[in-house]
């Protein structure tokens, strides 16, 4: 498939000679999906939950990378940052699956929050207390079927996540 070549415009509107693109640069933001809006929202919020996810139980940095991902067609800023934050998210994750004892250290996550959800399933009563002026007990704080299936989610995601990480670069899986 051949395509015609981008003809430069003068003030009046006319073409003249062709305009050959600098390579170099960073992509211009284009619009490749059929409902652009549509890509530009997915993005927003898969970034959006991916911050929130930060101080949150579950992957928040690989969600954020995959909303700026998301977003490399419609935004020149996501395709000159996406390049540089994938490498570095991406060996973090080799890093840290790159031994046995990494790779139980990082079960835990999904452990604790599997175990949590189980918590909030069977409605453990926790002691009345008083923190900082905030009164505690004796249920657990946040309690409801939001917060379980979002525990559960999380969960299922990071334990994922993990599974995938150690396929691909699992010890003894990288060298040098």
């Amino acid at each position: 498939m051949t395509t015609a070549p981008c003809l430069a415009r003068t003030r009046s509107g006319s073409s003249t000679e062709p305009v050959v693109p600098d390579l170099a640069a960073a992509p211009a933001p284009r619009t490749t999906a059929s409902h652009p809006l549509a890509g530009r929202a997915a993005g927003w919020t898969l970034l959006l939950a991916g911050v929130a996810l930060l101080p949150l139980p579950g992957p928040g940095s690989l969600v954020i990378l995959a909303g700026v991902r998301v977003l490399v067609p419609h935004h020149a800023w996501a395709a000159r940052g996406y390049g540089s934050a994938r490498d570095r998210i991406l060996r973090a994750t080799a890093a840290g699956v790159s031994t046995w004892p990494r790779v139980l250290v990082s079960a835990v996550g999904p452990l604790w929050l599997t175990l949590l959800a189980l918590a909030y399933v069977a409605d453990l009563q926790v002691p009345s207390f008083t923190l900082a002026g905030l009164h505690l007990g004796p249920g657990l704080p946040l309690h409801g079927a939001t917060t379980t299936v979002g525990l559960v989610v999380s969960a299922v995601a990071t334990a994922a996540l993990l599974v995938l990480a150690v396929v691909r670069w699992g010890p003894g899986r990288l060298r040098g």
